[in-house]
């Protein structure tokens, strides 16, 4: 008997024992499963997920499938149950990523001049004279500073010749060109055969305030580039009333101007184009181009007699890329296009690798529509004889008022090799003829 007792009373110390073992190994087993079910449940439902067993929904709402969702399914807020794109606000309610952008610190060392103190930065006086010379004894190498809130007046432009690698910085100053619209020499920059130069963060002012007519002139520019300028930088900028073109580039008989680069500028009311890339090759983006009196972009003015002597008659390759076309064509006789180069075989030789995508169109035609041709000749036009090749024009948003809403959004003839895809074209559509490889779908 007293055997049994021992014997019994070892095996209870046993089972307790055991029992503290199975407890003890049983809390870390529990807690890497609750964890595991955690995660799982993390991974079936995000922050926009609830999950539903039954009842009604309604509005933008969705009800999914998800097995690891509490019966299998879950409820996903949306903002529309469409998939289709749609075009973006007539006005955006911010400049956001177009436009000039906030002034960096203005540079210091050893090869930054200063625009002196006794040039007149009042606005009152013309000072063209005075910067010229200045310039005239600035090293190539240099970064020019304007003073932030002066305003220069200049008539004639600042003009540089056989110059390379100079800076002009011009945040928060302004330049006025004040001369008359029928001179080139009116412009605020002229640039030739100059390389590596930028102009950054210039207010420049012109003297256009008729939108109706051209008779006052066309010639007077923001910059104005000629014959071999290379590696041209233009940005941050905000140029209006300009009696010409915002910004444009041609050639007499020299090597076209290669490697620009447009960006982040807005050009305003400009007498004629906004920007006018004649031959060449280079960028455009991030730039706000508001009511021209005629296009936005236009590469269409090199005349066959000017590239006879060494120009190349070439226009590519180019990007245009995420700009905002904000209203074109104030005057009321020419055609409505937006992005054009409708060159003829006699004026060109070769249009290649051009890339307009990403770009807003809003505004439309801010005349009365051309009593010419209405809305059948392409706000993104490519026309003529030339031949072109590798031409893609993708992922653009037309949002134009509704009484514009027909014709060719886009009409491209003579190209072999290129797509026409994802634009938001609504009422409209694409016309290509003579095209060859091309690809055209999914615009809406």
């Amino acid at each position: 008997m007293e055997a049994v007792k021992i014997f019994s009373k070892f095996g209870k110390d046993r089972l307790i024992f055991a029992g503290l073992i199975i407890i003890v190994l049983a809390i870390p087993i529990t807690i890497i499963l609750v964890k595991q079910v955690q995660d799982l449940r993390g991974r079936a439902s995000s922050p926009d997920k609830l999950e539903t067993e039954g009842g009604v929904i309604s509005g933008s709402v969705q009800k999914l499938a998800d097995s690891l969702a509490s019966g299998g399914q879950f409820i996903k807020f949306t903002s529309s149950l469409t998939t289709s794109p749609t075009p973006a606000p007539t006005s955006p309610p911010s400049q956001g990523a177009w436009g000039p952008r906030s002034a960096p610190p203005t540079p210091t060392g050893s090869n930054v001049y200063t625009i002196p103190s006794s040039i007149d930065g009042s606005g009152g006086s013309n000072v063209s004279s005075a910067i010229n010379n200045f310039i005239q004894g600035v090293p190539n190498g240099s970064i020019i500073v304007f003073p932030a809130g002066k305003t220069y007046q200049v008539n004639p432009a600042i003009t540089l010749s056989d110059r390379n690698n100079l800076t002009f910085w011009g945040y928060d100053s302004t330049l006025r060109n004040t001369g008359p619209g029928n001179n080139v020499n009116s412009s605020a920059f002229i640039l030739y055969r100059s390389d590596d130069i930028k102009i950054l963060g210039f207010r420049i002012k012109g003297n256009h305030t008729d939108m109706s007519t051209l008779s006052d002139g066309e010639f007077a520019m923001g910059v104005a580039m000629y014959d071999d300028s290379d590696n041209v930088e233009v940005a941050d900028n905000y140029i209006s009333d300009v009696f010409g073109d915002g910004i444009f580039v041609f050639v007499f008989e020299k090597p076209a101007c290669d490697n620009w680069n447009f960006h982040h500028n807005l050009i305003e009311n400009p007498g004629r184009q906004g920007i006018t890339p004649n031959e060449g090759n280079g960028r455009i983006e991030w730039n706000i181009i508001r009511g021209p009196g005629m296009y936005n972009i236009d590469a269409e003015d090199q005349h066959s007699s000017y590239p006879s002597n060494g120009g190349n008659k070439n226009l590519g390759p180019v990007v245009i890329s995420n700009n905002w076309f904000d209203g074109w064509e104030q005057y009321d006789n020419f055609t409505p296009h937006v992005v054009v180069a409708d060159y003829d075989s006699a004026s060109m030789d070769t249009i290649h690798d051009i890339t307009i995508e990403n770009n807003l169109f809003t505004g439309g035609d801010l005349g009365t529509l051309s009593q010419y041709f209405g809305n059948d000749i392409g706000l993104i036009s490519f026309w003529g004889s030339v031949p072109k090749t590798n031409i893609i024009i993708r992922n653009n948003t037309f949002n134009l008022p509704t009484n514009q809403r027909s014709g060719w959004a886009i009409r491209l003839s003579n190209v072999n090799g290129g797509q026409v895809t994802g634009n938001v074209i609504p009422g409209q559509t694409v016309q290509c003829s003579s095209c060859t490889n091309v690809t055209i779908n999914n615009n809406q």
